[in-house]
């Protein structure tokens, strides 16, 4: 999956930030840090990033910046997801159902519990 990522210049935190800002299109640059999980100054650097590469608009809102997909973006999106999914299934296929299932129900626990810190 990097090397296909590499390939289109972008990494996967590059990828999960583009994947996100398009989910909610408008969203600050705090509210996307909140979101996922990042630091403001990781996030920060990431979307300088973005924006130098024009896969991200920074438009001003209030005292924030709201983040938009830039033309470039989606259609990069809409090459690399297929892509990346299709690796995906080909990672899977070689589960019989059975096993498939079992990995469907222990992602669905994992997702469904929250992490617990001692």
């Amino acid at each position: 999956m990097a090397a296909t990522l590499r390939a289109h210049d972008i990494n996967p935190a590059q990828l999960t930030l583009l994947r996100s800002i398009g989910a909610n299109e408008g969203l600050t640059q705090q509210e996307l840090a909140g979101a996922i999980g990042l630091s403001r100054a990781n996030i920060s650097q990431l979307l300088d990033r973005l924006q130098a590469a024009e896969l991200i608009a920074r438009v001003p809102s209030g005292r924030a910046y709201a983040l938009y997909l830039t033309d470039t973006s989606r259609n990069l999106l809409q090459t690399v997801l297929p892509e990346m999914e299709a690796l995906i299934l080909g990672q899977f296929a070689v589960l019989s159902p059975e096993d498939q299932a079992t990995l469907d129900r222990i992602l669905a626990k994992l997702d469904a519990e929250p992490p617990q810190h001692d």
